[in-house]
């Protein structure tokens, strides 16, 4: 825990404090949703800067920044792989952003779990991709709200007080839907863009150890493809991102908001890993360390406040964001019922984000969570969200994609849990075997109509 003194404790309290008011004030104004519909699409009427705005925000959180000073300080400039990787994910969304938004107005969907099942004719499968969904999004939050509490630690502030306030202005835009996260993002977006630009001025002026005397630790083509394959491959099929797909005015609107998100957080990706790496050269300490440890030794007490708050804008709107789609998941695919969708949406929003405030405080890893939770959910729905897109028929090959499914979840935890032994990344193993399997049950069917 680091000491500081009570008149720059003051100053950065100060600054926070201001910034938490002006959060919850926002918070307090912006309406809540009239409707299920409104909640989870925002009626499909927000523009291309709301659409960006809110993408940028799904990936630009205390995980983003936390993780990538904890990727930075582990292996240099390769600690560029998780933004960068992000960022990859984001331009292919745009890429595909005609046939997804498309596909959304046509089955009149909002949700990926609803697509499958209306491609597939089958509960079950919606039930399944709901409720894995579900969960990775609360490990995600819950990597916010673990990188918020290890940055209020160690800056020396009280932790439940701070988490408290944390979660008192996520639940506030989380239980309010899509537009409201959307309006909020702006507010965040800017102070979080604002830290950063500081962070990146302060440092780049500081005379610290070359980097080229530092050394990182070499960094393996399998923790490298374990990173980068689940957080792009994530970006394709996760409910957080594509509800913002769902939810613009038009299909050239998302794809642009796409582009231009995927640019900005490929430069809003160095500037963590820069600060995790000029930690390297001067401290010994824990990898997720490396961010608030740098703010509370080498930061003025100013900037330190103006810093906090651009971390505390982005744990909240990331945490808004998946929250919002955990919640959307919930009340439509699990619960349907039009007529109670406004206060089932708020309450689970409410529970799910007590749930992952509560997964944080047991939590040992920022990355390690976020990555974790995006590839035992990619491992499963890859395939069968693949199939429901580019499948013709997929309703007549329903039940070997839901076995396959199945057994890519069991395959996925059994090699991450280290029951199997194996130094190719789960992901890779899991949906190459889903094709495989799947790919000899269609020739083996095949061959079946032919004999007969």
């Amino acid at each position: 825990m680091v000491s500081l003194s009570c008149g720059s404790m003051n100053l950065m309290i100060l600054v926070i404090v201001l910034y938490s008011v002006i959060l919850f004030s926002a918070g307090i104004f912006i309406k809540n949703a009239k409707n299920g519909k409104e909640y989870s699409t925002g009626k499909q009427k927000i523009n291309v800067f709301g659409i960006a705005s809110a993408l940028v925000m799904t990936y630009f959180g205390a995980g983003f920044i936390l993780g990538g000073a904890e990727l930075g300080y582990k292996y240099g400039i390769y600690g560029l792989v998780y933004g960068l990787a992000a960022a990859i994910g984001l331009f292919l969304l745009g890429i595909f952003s005609r046939i997804i938004y498309t596909q959304s107005k046509k089955e009149k969907i909002s949700t990926i779990s609803m697509f499958l099942f209306k491609k597939y004719k089958d509960k079950k499968i919606e039930i399944l991709a709901a409720l894995i969904s579900i969960i990775a999004l609360i490990g995600i939050a819950s990597a916010q709200f673990f990188a918020a509490i290890k940055i209020f630690t160690v800056l020396g502030m009280n932790t439940w007080i701070s988490s408290a306030i944390t979660f008192i202005i996520v639940v506030l835009i989380a239980t309010k839907g899509i537009g409201a996260f959307a309006k909020f993002s702006k507010i965040n977006i800017i102070m979080a863009t604002i830290g950063a630009i500081a962070a990146i001025i302060f440092v780049y002026n500081m005379n610290i150890k070359p980097l080229f005397d530092v050394s990182f630790e070499a960094i393996s083509l399998s923790s490298f493809l374990w990173v980068l394959l689940p957080t792009m491959l994530y970006t394709l099929i996760g409910q957080d991102l594509l509800q913002k797909i769902y939810s613009s005015n038009s299909w050239k609107n998302a794809r642009k908001a796409s582009f231009i998100s995927s640019a900005v957080i490929a430069l809003l990706s160095f500037f963590p890993v820069i600060i995790g790496m000029q930690s390297k050269a001067l401290f010994q300490i824990e990898a997720y360390e490396a961010l608030p440890k740098f703010i509370a030794f080498a930061f003025p007490s100013l900037l330190k406040g103006l810093f906090i708050a651009a971390i505390l804008a982005a744990v909240i709107g990331t945490s808004q964001s998946v929250i919002n789609a955990a919640a959307t998941q919930f009340s439509e695919d699990l619960i349907k019922n039009p007529r109670k969708h406004k206060r089932i949406h708020a309450l689970s929003a409410l529970v799910i984000s007590f749930l992952a405030l509560i997964l944080a405080l047991i939590s040992g890893s920022i990355v390690n969570n976020i990555v974790l939770a995006c590839t035992i959910y990619t491992a499963a729905m890859f395939m069968p969200i693949s199939v429901a897109f580019f499948s013709k028929s997929p309703r007549k090959i329903f039940k070997p994609v839901f076995i396959i499914s199945i057994l890519s979840i069991i395959l996925t935890i059994l090699i991450e849990t280290g029951l199997i032994k194996i130094s190719i990344p789960s992901i890779i193993i899991s949906i190459l075997a889903s094709f495989v399997l799947l790919s000899i049950y269609l020739l083996c069917k095949n061959k079946l109509k032919l004999i007969n």
